[in-house]
This record gives structure tokens, sequence and C-alpha cells, in this order.
């Protein structure tokens, strides 16, 4: 996992959706604060933080081709 594989869209400046691209799917996390979104960019290992951070703690969804294009 790199920072080209993730991007955090937020309309408040405080909490946003976190889109992240794994083995070819898009999967988007609802409600990220802002401060995890910026350990995660500055964090030593991407995949780590992910695991332990984000991914078991916000809402998922997967998205396909058909609701998000990039």
């Amino acid at each position: 996992m790199d920072r080209e594989c993730a991007l955090l869209y937020s309309c408040d400046g405080n909490k946003g959706f976190l889109i992240v691209k794994l083995k070819g799917k898009k999967y988007i996390y609802k409600d990220v604060p802002k401060n995890v979104w910026n350990r995660f960019k500055t964090a030593k290992s991407f995949g780590s933080y992910y695991d332990h951070y984000i991914k078991h703690y916000y809402q998922l969804h997967l998205l396909t081709n058909k609701t998000f294009t990039q």
C-alpha cells in the first residue's frame, strides 16, 4: 500500500470519506477524522496503520466502477 492508493474527501475539514484502492478494488470508509488521515499519510507502514486503525473502525463500502471512477 502506498500514498497514491488512498484519498480523503472532506466537506467540513474535520471528517471525510477515505477511499482506498487495494488489489484492484476501491473501498470507501465513512466519517474518518482528518487526524486519522494525517497519521495514515505519515505512518512508517501504511498497511499496518490501515489494519490497526482504519479497517475495522469505520463504516465500509466496496466501490464498483459504476459508483466511482478515477
